[in-house]
């Protein structure tokens, strides 16, 4: 959604595309549910007597377009759109609302909720201590051996995609699920079909899961099968490390 600030003169009703407009798009009538014709008629064909109705344009590349808040009848025909979100039917067939009517106070609402939720996303991945940290970094596919970097990138991620970040942290498998991704990234658990096996010291294969979600319950229930990834975990970001170092 746009910047509030571009919505900052009230002497004005604000209707916004829902996409990318790089065409452009205009409206002059439509057909209500009843069938009957709705336009803002301006006049009239000299030789059919056919009305001429306002033609209003969103121009190439522009999502926006404003209308004096005294116009109430141009206003009521844009909200009754059958192209206007929220507005009495969509015509069968089509694709949906192609534009919205901006509403001010809920706009500003959701954006100071949409910053709330980004700062308590940024300021719980702060808070992270370091094995929550290396969890959540192994989470996101982020991890190094690096706190620094694993503490930027879970930041950057937890900001970005603030809902997702803290309902993954508040789970209670959230570090088992953290070490599974990781250990498959690593191949020390590999998959046949949805069949999951944790490879061993010696090259065999341990079955640990029937799919994703067992396999996670394992690792969340098993201190065993738990410590086992974690140790073989360690030494290939040791190897990984020093190879890097090196």
């Amino acid at each position: 959604m746009e910047e509030l600030s571009v919505f900052k003169d009230k002497n004005f009703v604000y209707f916004v595309m829902k996409r990318d407009n790089p065409g452009g798009f205009s409206l002059t009538s439509y057909k209500d549910e009843l069938g009957e014709i709705k336009g803002i008629q301006i006049g009239q064909e000299r030789n059919s007597g056919q009305p001429v109705f306002k033609r209003f344009k969103w121009e190439a590349g522009k999502r926006i377009l404003k209308i004096n808040k005294n116009l109430k009848n141009e206003i009521e025909h844009l909200e009754n759109s059958p192209f206007c979100e929220g507005g009495p039917f969509i015509p069968e067939g089509s694709e949906g609302a192609v534009y919205k009517k901006v509403d001010l106070e809920k706009e500003a609402n959701d954006f100071v909720t949409r910053i709330k939720k980004k700062a308590e996303a940024f300021n719980a991945a702060l808070k992270l201590n370091e094995g929550e940290l290396k969890s959540a970094a192994h989470l996101i596919g982020k991890y190094t051996g690096s706190k620094e970097m694993n503490l930027g990138s879970v930041c950057a991620y937890a900001e970005t995609n603030p809902d997702e970040f803290l309902q993954a942290i508040a789970a209670p498998n959230f570090k088992a699920k953290a070490l599974v991704l990781y250990a498959k990234y690593l191949n020390i658990i590999q998959t046949d079909g949805n069949i999951h096996y944790l490879r061993t010291e010696d090259g065999g294969l341990t079955h640990i899961g029937d799919n994703l979600s067992s396999t996670i319950n394992s690792v969340y229930e098993n201190e065993n099968i738990r410590k086992t990834i974690e140790d073989t975990i360690d030494k290939a970001d040791g190897i990984k490390v020093k190879k890097k170092n090196g």
